[in-house]
């Protein structure tokens, strides 16, 4: 028993540790690809590379999820029964605001307008285009009607109501979805 659950233990870790490496690859491209655009948009400015590159960590930790950002309440409702999925809502909330705030201040500077433009349209493409587009195409695929759809969302749990549904339905025919 005890050599099952040293296996199970090192398996675990494994995996957490896959995640917290991918999650820092992201981070760091991410960092990247601000410090880059900065470098590129201040050009014969003077600003230093330091400067930009506070600038664009600023910018991916403000923009990019991180849990340990999670407010004091949000890690309290960690130990409840709802567990750790309450803090991905809570960061998607948090990076999509400052998502659009900095596009905004990006838009006001001449310097950085191209890069705020691209930064609104990537959102707004993010939450407003591919979601729908995502159905569409799924309802495609399983020859599911819009009507069948709506039945579909008549039997969603309340939690579900507004969400982005995403059909489906296996080789007996037999109807399911995915709640994005």
């Amino acid at each position: 028993k005890k050599k099952k659950n040293k296996t199970v233990n090192k398996t675990f870790r494994g995996a957490q540790d896959l995640y917290v490496a991918e999650d820092d690859f992201y981070k760091i491209y991410n960092f990247l690809a601000e410090f880059d655009n900065l470098k590129g948009a201040y050009r014969g400015s003077g600003r230093s590379e330091l400067e930009l590159m506070r600038e664009a960590a600023k910018i991916v930790r403000n923009t990019v999820p991180n849990y340990a950002y999670v407010s004091d309440f949000i890690k309290g409702l960690r130990r409840s029964p709802l567990g750790n999925f309450v803090s991905f809502p809570a960061e998607i909330i948090r990076t999509s605001h400052n998502i659009v705030q900095q596009g905004l201040k990006e838009l006001r500077d001449p310097a950085l307008r191209s890069i705020g433009a691209r930064r609104l349209i990537g959102f707004g493409t993010a939450t407003a285009v591919i979601p729908p587009t995502v159905v569409e195409v799924y309802r495609g695929l399983y020859g599911i009607t819009r009507e069948q759809l709506g039945a579909m969302k008549r039997f969603l749990p309340e939690w579900s109501k507004e969400s982005t549904i995403v059909p489906s339905r296996d080789a007996e025919g037999n109807y399911y979805y995915t709640d994005r």
